[in-house]
């Protein structure tokens, strides 16, 4: 779960219009041991509505993200970075 009121960046593993597909996605990294979660994109300004998106980290800094970004991709996921705010 992202916590209310928390700003940071994350790596964006997912983006679905299924949140059954994004719920069984994050379970299966949450059961690993990962930081990950789900959001619904129609409350933070990083993306388009209609959306879930499958999240892995928060960090404060872009230079920390982007390092977990590299190691995921390195084992070959593809995913990208983005700063989460809710919408004002």
């Amino acid at each position: 779960m992202w916590p209310a009121g928390l700003q940071a960046y994350t790596v964006v593993l997912v983006t679905t219009t299924s949140r059954a597909t994004a719920e069984r996605r994050a379970q299966r990294l949450v059961a690993r041991g990962a930081d990950a979660g789900i959001l619904k994109s129609d409350d933070y300004a990083s993306f388009s509505p209609g959306n879930w998106i499958v999240w892995r980290g928060r960090y404060q800094s872009r230079a920390k993200a982007q390092q977990a970004l590299d190691l995921l991709r390195n084992a070959g996921t593809s995913a990208y970075l983005t700063f989460v705010r809710r919408r004002t």
